[in-house]
């Protein structure tokens, strides 16, 4: 595999010349905090996105946006907790949107419980995850998403575990069906639900059926697995069928070029790639580069023409939070780095995509608050990036 930027020297020039910067500040969301994920999701229905901050082993931070800045709401709500990832559904279709979120256990040496924060009538959260089946009191929570298995109106739910435990339980991946909004029921005995880990879940229709599919990214040392939902009989695995080999922290499927058809775009801890889809599978890397420490990617795009992009977190090497990459997409896999408001603060982990201002724009909330640095845990800013189009 080649690691180079050769096939985008062309579009290099007019990318370096576009400017970004960081809006936190002026949006009334810079701080310097632990972290791991942020949720985002339009909470109160008013058109303009909101998210949830995790922090990690602290208290998370519901942001309400109006377009032009973000305020806390519910504060206090969310207490500290070893709080991993947060997705957002309307589990109960009473048009409010309601969170989930796994939290870990302390390496697998206690019970703890995950949460399910339904939204009341009132704008306020209650967790109700025990009520619902889905508290797993023995998983190493990490990555969950939401997923349609029966093409109901009620979402699904994976939750992804790491593992092993320090005692006889295990902590497999579980699969949760949605009955009717009232409760969940495991489902057992499919490939997803095992212990594989999970750096990274994404619910995706990746070969067009109609029915959504799974791509999980293992714990280190484990490969990526793409699962087709085959709806009759569970989950069947497609990764070696379909191209998808290795591992990766991070991992999307996506239409990268705008050609209709579905791209795998993957984070190793030594460099991305960008696969081009086709009829029979995700073909050799038209895009690579290398990096020291890869940690996440997000996508949106940053300058509406229509073609992905991708902003790229790197982690911490050499005592030093590393540079992040934001890739600006020419189609056909190809791609051009442009200059970014890098901090050298904190310890890169997470980016999500969201268009705060509604001008259909994405721009990239980025964490840097992840892990440790000599024995201390790091702090780190958070940043909202933006490209001056």
């Amino acid at each position: 595999m080649c690691l180079s930027l050769a096939a985008v020297s062309a579009a290099s020039s007019a990318a370096a010349s576009q400017l970004t910067v960081d809006d936190a500040p002026d949006m009334g969301i810079a701080e310097v905090t632990t972290s791991w994920s942020v949720a985002v999701a339009d909470i109160d229905a008013d058109g303009n996105p909101d998210f949830l901050l995790g922090r990690h082993i602290d208290v998370a931070h519901l942001y309400r946006g109006d377009g032009t800045a973000f305020a806390e709401i519910d504060e206090g709500l969310f207490l500290r907790r070893d709080r991993h990832d947060c997705a957002p559904a309307d589990i109960d279709q009473d048009g409010r949107l309601d969170f989930y979120c796994t939290i870990g256990a302390n390496g697998g040496r206690i019970k703890k419980k995950n949460e399910l924060w339904l939204q009341q009538p009132d704008g306020t959260f209650v967790d109700q995850a025990t009520a619902f089946g889905v508290d797993d009191p023995f998983g190493r929570g990490r990555r969950v998403t939401f997923i349609d298995l029966n093409h109901d109106a009620y979402p699904d739910l994976f939750v992804g575990n790491t593992y092993p435990r320090q005692d006889q339980h295990r902590s497999p991946n579980r699969l949760f069906v949605n009955r009717s909004g009232t409760h969940f029921h495991e489902v057992h005995g499919s490939g997803v639900t095992r212990e594989l880990g999970a750096r990274c879940a994404q619910a995706i229709d990746f070969d067009a059926d109609g029915w959504q599919d799974l791509l999980v990214c293992g714990k280190q040392g484990r490969p990526v697995r793409l699962y087709r939902n085959d709806h009759r009989n569970g989950f069947i695995d497609r990764t070696a069928e379909w191209g998808v080999d290795g591992q990766a922290v991070s991992a999307q499927i996506v239409d990268v070029d705008g050609n209709g058809t579905m791209d795998l775009v993957r984070v190793g801890v030594r460099s991305i790639r960008v696969q081009l889809g086709g009829p029979r599978g995700f073909r050799k890397a038209a895009y690579a580069q290398r990096l020291k420490n890869g940690a996440w990617v997000a996508i949106g795009d940053v300058n509406l023409d229509g073609l992905q992009d991708l902003y790229v977190v790197q982690g911490c090497g050499g005592g030093r939070n590393l540079t992040d990459y934001l890739l600006i997409g020419h189609g056909t896999g190809r791609f051009a780095s442009i200059d970014i408001p890098e901090t050298r603060d904190g310890c890169g982990g997470f980016a999500a995509p969201i268009d705060y201002d509604g001008d259909g724009r994405t721009e990239f909330l980025v964490l840097n608050g992840q892990g440790e640095m000599h024995g201390v845990r790091t702090t780190g800013p958070v940043q909202l990036i933006r490209i001056d189009v």
